[in-house]
């Protein structure tokens, strides 16, 4: 090849020469002069030239080879980022964990207990694994948690409110799980170093957290800078998926026993176990069945949603057009939502196309299919979830009015037990005359036969005596009457001798 090159530059030579000897008649000399210099660049700049194109050549090669491997790249990329289980489902359940969850201090061990709070100091961050938070070790410890090896740095900002929890360790996949298992209450931070904290009560402890405080029982804590929130996906068993039989997902039993087991009613137990299971068809209530076939009590901590799949077109206005902060007014408004944290990107309606499947309320699923843009594919028992800021708060409310409740009671009873002893006493007084009453009670009963009886009699002598009246009284008109006849005879013998007398 080196040789067909060679033989080709010197016939372009000779040529060259060749046309500049015929040239040579009507050009000047700086024609000349410039047409050989310019065959001395170009045989000069010929060799740069072909490792110009060589090199070329070669990224060209490259750019085809990176450019496919680009795109098959892109494809991974929006493979993994797009479809179930991506990227962007991780990052909606990380979301959904991270929500409103607030910085944590685990690991705080009791100190000392004082009017003037209880002293926590924090205790060395477990290895790398065993946290339940997934904690790094004690050398990449949490940021929030403070900077240990700077004494200046304080662990919690003083005046914060945090919620405070007793905490144990308990095993799970072969692990040490630190575990909260007692609400302490809401606490104000006092005072705080780099490793230390001194926390003050903001409301009155119940009986039960000043046991658990001032016994020693509690001995480490948990400090929440926000009450956790509930959920479905801790309790559902690690690996399974939402099928036909679960909304959620498989229930871990074990879990839920080991964690709840003895700490709760059985209702909220039943409540747990039965998140997410499928219902019957058409089902309104959720019931047990007991021993002889009937409907048990309803669990009122279970409520009825539905799978549902769109039989057509249909959109739904999600978030408001007015925008501000949790603080002014909650997160929704009119059951939109208001804080921008919360809002769609796409835009403020969400739209399912034929085909969809989704999961909601019962009572929605009944309107969509009344309105003919939806059926209803199978129904599901969901455990209502707790928002514990208002049951902690209103269970301390209730807590206050029961002592409230249980004061006037014991008044109450006081008074009762005053009126008992009172009434007790007129009881034994009345005991006397009850018996007098009683022994002249049958006196009554013995005196009243014997005028009963005397009574009879007398009421025998009248009649008799009526009897022998009437005969003396028929008797008497008897008489009378002859007399009358009497009477009337002798007046008229009379009148007959007196007219016969007379002259």
């Amino acid at each position: 090849m080196n040789i067909v090159l060679l033989v080709l530059l010197v016939l372009y030579v000779i040529g060259f020469f060749v046309l500049l000897w015929k040239s040579a008649a009507v050009w000047r000399w700086y024609h000349i002069t410039m047409a050989a210099l310019i065959l001395i660049l170009g045989i000069v700049f010929l060799a740069p030239l072909a490792g110009v194109l060589k090199a070329r050549t070669a990224w060209n090669r490259m750019f085809e080879t990176v450019e496919g491997q680009l795109e098959t790249e892109k494809a991974k990329f929006q493979r993994l980022n797009e479809e179930e289980g991506g990227v962007n489902d991780l990052q909606l359940q990380l979301q959904n964990l991270s929500l409103e969850s607030g910085r944590v201090w685990r690991r705080m061990q009791m100190q000392n207990v004082s009017p003037q709070g209880v002293t926590l100091r924090q205790m060395p961050q477990p290895a790398a694994g065993l946290d339940p938070m997934g904690a790094p070790p004690a050398a990449a410890a949490d940021p929030n948690a403070g900077d240990a090896a700077d004494p200046n740095v304080e662990l919690i900002a003083p005046t914060s409110i945090v919620y405070g929890f007793a905490e144990q360790d308990m095993q799970f996949d072969q692990g040490n799980w630190s575990v909260p298992v007692a609400y302490l209450g809401e606490f104000k931070v006092v005072s705080s170093t780099n490793n230390q904290v001194v926390v003050q009560n903001l409301n009155p402890p119940t009986d039960k957290q000043r046991q658990l405080i001032e016994s020693g029982r509690a001995a480490r804590w948990s400090l929440y800078e926000v009450l956790p929130l509930d959920g479905h996906e801790p309790f559902i068993a690690e690996g399974s998926q939402p099928d036909q039989g679960n909304m959620f997902g498989r229930v871990d039993t074990e879990l839920v026993q080991r964690l709840l087991g003895n700490r709760v009613s059985p209702e909220t137990l039943d409540a747990y176990l039965r998140d997410g299971q499928r219902a019957a068809e058409g089902a309104a209530i959720v019931a047990d069945e007991d021993d002889g076939g009937g409907a048990g009590a309803r669990n009122e901590q279970l409520s009825l949603w539905s799978k549902i799949q769109f039989t057509q077109a249909y959109s739904e206005t999600v978030d408001s057009t007015e925008q501000r902060e949790a603080k002014v007014g909650g997160f929704f408004e009119m059951g939109y939502a208001v804080d921008s944290r919360l809002k769609r990107v796409e835009g403020p309606e969400v739209t399912f196309q034929s085909g969809d499947e989704v999961y909601v309320p019962a009572d929605v699923a009944t309107r969509l299919r009344d309105e003919g843009v939806a059926t209803i594919l199978d129904n599901y028992t969901v455990r209502e979830l707790n928002d514990y800021r208002f049951v902690l708060r209103r269970t301390d409310l209730r807590i206050d009015e029961v002592q409230d409740l249980i004061a006037e009671l014991t008044k109450q009873k006081e008074l009762l037990e005053e009126t008992m002893a009172m009434t007790d006493a007129m009881n034994q007084k009345f005991q006397i005359e009850k018996a007098e009453l009683e022994a002249d009670s049958e006196q009554i009963l013995t005196e009243r036969g014997a005028i009963k009886t005397y009574t009879d009699k007398l009421e025998q002598e009248i009649a008799s005596t009526k009897q022998q009246l009437t005969s003396l009284y028929r008797s008497n008109l008897d008489l009378t009457n002859q007399l009358q006849q009497i009477h009337a005879r002798t007046s008229e013998a009379a009148d007959s001798r007196a007219a016969a007398a007379t002259p």
